[in-house]
């Protein structure tokens, strides 16, 4: 009698024994079969989201530029890079030698010479450490809206100006120009989410027979696009960055695809 009281709780824990074994190897099991489809989703971070931002990553759905709605797709680095840009050379003077006949750079004066026969000056105040510090560095030139290209750095500032070159009459942009494949529209983007000392978003132009026209601009609070280029005629590519509560900035490349109206 001793001897079977003895046994039969050695028997209960050992058969609670084995099915906690078993329960913790089918969920080990399960685990490992779900790990592999778990691990190719990127971990998405917590992010701050602005009005109508659904998306999983804090890009909106949507962007209008203009009067024209476009869809934000998710996209590639490859199709971004294979989009025309205007993008400078960072030598000044590899910027100036298709135009060496027209822009010149002496010491801290950058010189352009205009069609009417004038010359506008561009003068450098490198040395000083407050709000008059300013440098101009040449950055090109774009015929079809028959201007001189020229960044324009601030203490804490930067911005772009687009020279007529007819006239000498200064556009500020708030960065690189990025035209249409018929030259007839200009897409202008800026990201600065962090130090917040220039513009974020961007700016939308049309050429008019009176020169450019600026439709639109926009200024989104917790993301910003650092680029935005034309891959065809209706369809754009961007560079998009977003920024978590941990002021970090995660960047995503995006296609802006025209919804009809």
């Amino acid at each position: 009698m001793f001897r079977l009281t003895f046994i039969l709780p050695a028997m209960i824990v050992c058969g609670l024994a084995a099915c906690q074994s078993n329960a913790a190897k089918n969920a080990q099991d399960a685990t490992q079969t779900a790990s592999p489809a778990d691990s190719s989703l990127p971990a998405v971070p917590e992010l701050f989201r602005d009005t109508a931002m659904a998306s999983a990553f804090g890009l909106p759905d949507t962007v209008t530029i203009g009067s024209q709605l476009y869809r934000v797709v998710p996209s590639t680095e490859a199709l971004f890079e294979s989009a025309a840009e205007f993008k400078p050379d960072t030598s000044e003077a590899k910027n100036i030698a298709p135009q060496q006949d027209l822009v010149r750079r002496e010491g801290n004066v950058l010189h352009i010479k205009l069609k009417n026969g004038s010359e506008k000056e561009f003068r450098d105040n490198a040395e000083s450490d407050g709000e008059d510090h300013e440098v101009h560095i040449y950055n090109g030139y774009l015929p079809a809206i028959g201007s001189f290209v020229i960044g324009r750095f601030g203490y804490e500032t930067y911005d772009v100006l687009l020279v007529d070159e007819k006239t000498g009459a200064e556009t500020p942009i708030i960065g690189l120009p990025q035209l249409s494949p018929d030259g007839k529209k200009m897409i202008v983007s800026n990201l600065d989410l962090m130090a917040a000392f220039t513009f974020n978003g961007l700016e939308y132009y049309i050429k008019t027979d009176k020169g450019l026209e600026k439709l639109y601009d926009f200024s989104p609070e917790k993301w910003g696009p650092e680029s935005i280029k034309w891959l065809d005629a209706n369809v754009l590519v961007g560079k998009f960055g977003v920024l978590t509560k941990e002021n970090d900035l995660l960047y995503h490349y995006v296609r802006l695809e025209p919804v009809r109206k």
